[in-house]
């Protein structure tokens, strides 16, 4: 239903029949998008943004007519997905930030470096989180950003990155606390660019000749390890490049 309609139902209140009429086809509206999302993201995820529409339709058992109606395009299709895995992950990635600062201050201790980088980070790893694929559109909205994909990192993730910053400086007060804007950035890069390589063909598999792959058990507190290092380095260690 278009928004014309549903402004034209407003201003001339219908008859019993006509607003139950109108009030399934809403709903209907609703649902048949609701199909195309979730199609959609199961199908990103598994197969990569590589999926066809037709496959996306096949899934959703719509034909491509309701994916033009509903997003006009897939560059849409994947933007509105980017927005809803975007929200739900990072809704969950504060809500257990927020758990673990309640409870250090509980316990009038800072808080762990450790378990607020687990908290950024578990969520591209958890099954059925589809982290792997927010990655991969993080990746991509930095490499080829429009103006949907901006106001999206400006409204999901901008203020969940002020609260880590944050959080950071309270677990390392001895480094000085404006260095974690950069190094946040730093730790961005470094776990998207991991998750987002594809296993079996990853980069990681083809230096160490198939002995490690990015989904190996051990990767995620590898990377953990590694990005704890760098948040909490000292920048006097790093030799002087200057002669």
């Amino acid at each position: 239903m278009s928004a014309a309609q549903i402004d034209r139902w407003f201003q001339e209140p219908p008859n019993a029949v006509k607003a139950a009429k109108m009030i399934k086809a809403i709903a209907e509206d609703s649902e048949i998008r609701s199909r195309i999302l979730n199609a959609a993201e199961e199908l990103f995820a598994k197969n990569g943004l590589e999926t066809s529409i037709r496959e996306i339709t096949e899934l959703a058992n719509v034909n491509i007519a309701a994916v033009n109606y509903y997003f006009s395009s897939k560059t849409a299709l994947s933007e509105a997905i980017f927005e809803q895995l975007s929200q739900r992950i990072n809704i969950k990635r504060l809500s257990d930030l927020e758990s673990l600062l309640s409870l250090a201050r509980n316990e009038c201790r800072p808080p762990s470096l450790r378990d607020i980088v687990l908290a950024f980070i578990r969520p591209y790893f958890e099954p059925g989180s589809d982290g792997k694929l927010l990655a991969r559109l993080i990746l991509q909205s930095r490499i080829a950003p429009t103006s949907l994909t901006k106001v999206i990192v400006e409204r999901h993730f901008d203020p969940m990155a002020k609260r880590f910053i944050e959080a950071f400086s309270l677990a390392c007060p001895s480094v000085e606390a404006s260095k974690f804007y950069r190094r946040y950035e730093f730790m961005v890069g470094t776990v998207v660019f991991t998750i987002s390589d594809p296993a079996g063909g990853s980069r990681m598999r083809r230096l160490s000749n198939g002995r490690i792959d990015v989904d190996d058990p051990d990767v995620a507190s590898s990377l953990v390890s590694f990005v704890i290092g760098g948040l909490s380095a000292d920048d006097g260690l790093v030799p002087d490049q200057s002669g």
